[in-house]
């Protein structure tokens, strides 16, 4: 009797201890994937194919163009990959184009534009100041953040975003968009823009018009003043170029850039280039002449009253 005794003593603790060690396992891993238990292990499923990451790649580059990752500014190259972090910077006279998939993106010169994320339904950009043409196709869409905290974006088509002198321009083609600012939104249907000064709401929507206006005062043709003012006015929102300088335009549209001249004739160009994929452009020759002016005397009445 105290054999068979022992032996129910031994298997019950046994019983015990592969109860406890099966209960402590569920409670550190939790039961199987599917069980529908309480505290069921999450199901892992494959990403949905439009939400897979892309990385776009860098098409074309023309001129001084930089990528910024990580801090570190180094040149950019056809080929390169932008990761979703990264900043591209175009120098003036610089252009680039990059894309993925339904992806294709401009940067005009002098634009300051950084990757915030990118899969096969959604590019989402941040764009500091410059312009940029973003088309997408199908129901792929583009959305354009600007520092002040407005954003715009577009649904197919084309979308085009310019950020100077404290407003943000939008325009849409073949598509349908929207541009938000400070609380107020406006539709952009085709053929549209729109435009909005920091901290205030958009504009009404209206039709891309046929040309950019570009109106310029020269310095006169001839001078001796090494620094000469050009001045003028265009749309606000434009991207303007005096000289081969960047120039802010303000948000009446005027914009005012002193020149400093070299002796000698020479021409002075200024282009503009805004949101619908309009530029226009003027150039005027002027002359420094630096010399100092020919002595001249009043010989008349020279000897009178002696």
């Amino acid at each position: 009797m105290g054999e068979r005794r022992e032996r129910v003593i031994f298997w019950s603790l046994a019983a015990l201890l592969v109860a406890a060690t099966a209960a402590a396992y569920l409670l550190v891993v939790g039961p199987a994937p599917g069980s529908g238990g309480r505290g069921a292990a999450p199901v892992v499923r494959a990403p949905e194919p439009d939400a897979v990451p892309l990385r776009l790649v860098l098409r074309g580059v023309s001129g001084d163009v930089t990528i910024v990752r990580r801090g570190t500014a180094s040149p950019a190259h056809a080929g390169d990959s932008v990761r979703p972090g990264d900043a591209l910077e175009t120098a003036i006279g610089a252009h680039a184009e990059l894309g993925e998939g339904p992806f294709a993106i401009a940067l005009s010169e002098g634009t300051r534009l950084a990757l915030r994320e990118a899969d096969l339904a959604r590019a989402r950009l941040r764009l500091e100041a410059g312009l940029v043409e973003a088309r997408a196709e199908g129901a792929a869409r583009v959305e354009v953040e600007v520092p002040s905290g407005g954003a715009a974006r577009a649904s197919g088509g084309t979308l085009w975003v310019s950020r100077a002198g404290g407003v943000t321009a939008a325009a849409v083609r073949g598509g349908e968009g929207e541009l938000r600012s400070a609380g107020g939104a406006v539709s952009l249907g085709d053929g549209q823009r729109a435009a909005a000064a920091d901290g205030a709401s958009p504009s009404g929507a209206t039709a891309i018009p046929s040309g950019l206006p570009l109106d310029v005062r020269w310095p006169p043709a001839r001078t001796r003043t090494t620094r000469v003012t050009v001045a003028g006015s265009t749309e606000p929102g434009a991207l303007l170029v005096v000289a081969g300088e960047r120039v802010e335009v303000r948000p009446d549209g005027t914009f005012a850039w002193e020149v400093v001249l070299r002796g000698g004739s020479q021409r002075l160009e200024v282009h503009a280039e805004d949101v619908g994929g309009l530029k226009a452009a003027r150039e005027q020759a002027v002359t420094l002449d630096a010399r100092a002016p020919l002595p001249s005397f009043d010989t008349k009445g020279l000897w009178r009253g002696r």
